[in-house]
């Protein structure tokens, strides 16, 4: 994989990239606020859970929809001048799991708790302002704005080029689904952040996660898997495997028995190499399909003598 010349440069793009996602996203709160209040569908039932969760540290909701707790995001949820909102249903129509083995008094939601505890901190902060439900957009936003910074550091940290990166980051942060439920109260937004934050993590390889990261990236104890793509037999009589892995494991070399007698690190490339030629000094060229070059090393590997395709 290649890696960032410069990982300060890198996390100044990333923060770039969090501000503009920021800024469009801000630009547009009016404009949900006049005519997409107040929330509706699943997103309602969420911010239920959410206050009882908060409010009374449960998820019992009965006594949220008795005393209307929706006035939070319904009637008491910000309206700017010009306000035309959207028709939502008043009181409240409960939402509930199915069960026969409570007491009737004792009210759970059927949505699943896991979105009220992103947004509880959230719901705490705009309490202190009267705005809740605003208080909860906003942190939908920073976490689509999050959503777009590691789709852009996935595709820099897989390609090692802005050509690439930027393109990407552009085509999918300013568009559909991304941009669309960045001001909604859904389950999608975060759960995404999670998936390609795991991609980016396992892209990195087994050695570059702590214990702590496999619990989003990948189970505990597991093997390294092994990624050939071309084998050539060297000058020395042994097989060079080039196998895309991280550090030595990018190329294996193999004695007559299978065994791996040598692990050759080849740097400054992406994950993806998919050709090897081996000369009789045993210099090492290799294509690396995503960088778009010709990547030419010396006989222990290391740095890269020289590239064609930059």
């Amino acid at each position: 994989m290649r890696r960032p010349r410069a990982q300060w440069s890198v996390l100044a793009l990333a923060a770039a990239v969090f501000r503009r996602h920021v800024r469009a996203v801000r630009g547009a709160h009016s404009r949900i606020l006049l005519y997409s209040s107040p929330p509706t569908g699943d997103q309602a039932y969420y911010l239920i859970e959410t206050i009882s969760l908060v409010q009374d540290g449960d998820f019992n909701v009965a006594n949220n929809y008795a005393q209307h707790d929706e006035n939070k995001f319904y009637a008491l949820a910000p309206h700017p001048p010009g306000f035309v909102g959207i028709s939502a249903p008043y009181p409240l129509p409960p939402q509930l799991a199915r069960a026969t083995n409570r007491p009737s008094s004792e009210w759970y939601g059927y949505h699943l708790p896991g979105l009220s505890f992103v947004l509880a901190p959230a719901w705490i902060v705009g309490s202190w302002f009267a705005l809740w439900w605003l208080a909860t957009m906003v942190l939908m936003c920073a976490i689509g704005a999050l959503v777009a910074v590691n789709m852009f550091l996935l595709a820099y940290e897989t390609t090692g080029r802005l050509r690439v990166s930027v393109p990407v980051w552009l085509g999918l942060a300013f568009s559909s689904p991304l941009m669309t439920y960045t001001y909604l109260i859904f389950t999608e937004l975060p759960t995404g952040l999670l998936v390609i934050y795991a991609f980016r993590r396992l892209e990195l390889g087994w050695a570059a996660n702590s214990r702590w990261r496999f619990l989003v990236s990948a189970p505990p104890g597991a093997t390294v898997q092994e990624r050939p793509s071309d084998a050539q037999v060297g000058p020395d009589g042994l097989l060079y495997v080039l196998n895309n892995g991280e550090g030595g494991r990018a190329l294996l070399v193999l004695g007559a028995d299978g065994h791996v007698v040598r692990q050759i690190p080849l740097e400054d490339r992406s994950n993806i190499t998919m050709g090897l030629t081996i000369g009789p000094d045993g210099q090492m060229h290799v294509a690396d399909m995503v960088g778009g070059r010709i990547v030419s090393y010396g006989a222990t590997g290391g740095k890269p003598t020289s590239a064609w395709g930059d």
